[in-house]
């Protein structure tokens, strides 16, 4: 039976998973939009198609790899936290410049002699959107593993080496006392 820890791992990537294909998807579409009407791109089309990308390249192969083999170094608590570290800030970045480049124009997505300019303010919203929610699962799950090492460490048991399915969630506290 997988423990809370495992369980709350795959949420977080499955909103990271989620969040990567509609970056990607919308990302693409936008970029071919603006390439189309302005013969431009604009960077927060390109960042978000490059973390999506990412995000798609590397989860799938950290939860694979460490479902297929175990002790591989991809699945290492310290691997994960530094991996799931950086991803969490690429998102963050992502959502912020979203909301620093599109503010002030798509502050309503109200362009009644417009479709395609409202479908491009929502589908900006969207990866917006998607963004922050892959940036707060990663973020609250690599917290939670960080803190979850962190006491397996002061409790004589370090998990930095091995993976999240091969120990319990927090060690039981040693019965030592001074």
């Amino acid at each position: 039976m997988a423990s809370w820890l495992q369980i709350c791992r795959l949420i977080a990537m499955a909103f990271a998973l989620l969040g990567g294909i509609i970056a990607v998807a919308l990302g693409a579409h936008l970029a071919s939009l603006t390439e189309r009407f302005f013969q431009d791109t604009l960077t927060f089309e390109l960042l978000s198609i490059a973390v999506g990308a990412i995000t798609l390249l590397t989860v799938p192969a950290m939860l694979v790899i460490d479902f297929l083999r175990t002790g591989a170094f991809t699945s290492m608590v310290l691997v994960e936290l530094a991996w799931l570290s950086i991803l969490w800030v690429l998102w963050i970045a992502t959502g912020a410049l979203i909301a620093d480049q599109t503010g002030m124009a798509f502050q309503t997505c109200d362009f009644p002699e417009s479709a395609l300019l409202s479908q491009a303010c929502n589908e900006t919203r969207a990866i917006e959107a998607f963004a922050f929610m892959a940036f707060i699962a990663l973020f609250l799950y690599t917290a939670t593993l960080l803190v979850v090492a962190c006491v397996h460490q002061s409790r004589g048991a370090p998990i930095w080496k091995s993976s999240v399915k091969q120990r319990a969630a927090v060690p039981p506290p040693s019965s030592s006392a001074p």
